[in-house]
């Protein structure tokens, strides 16, 4: 994993801390964005994952949610 995105930055920095993941973001998009990142897995609360797989889709993502 290299990076991890929670909307509240203290348990996305305690996981990136835990897991040694380098990136932690407060929002999925940065990781979205970021080339070097092939997949994505959405572990967000059920209502969001539509949104998040269709934006990780758009972004040419590869993603694993409990939808897919």
């Amino acid at each position: 994993m290299v990076a991890v995105a929670d909307v509240r930055r203290e348990v996305a920095a305690s996981c990136a801390t835990k897991f040694g993941i380098p990136k932690a973001y407060t929002e999925h998009g940065p990781i979205l964005g970021d080339p070097g990142i092939d997949a994505v897995l959405i572990c967000s609360s059920t209502d969001t994952h539509v949104q998040i797989i269709e934006q990780a889709a758009e972004a040419g993502k590869d993603f694993f949610s409990s939808l897919s």
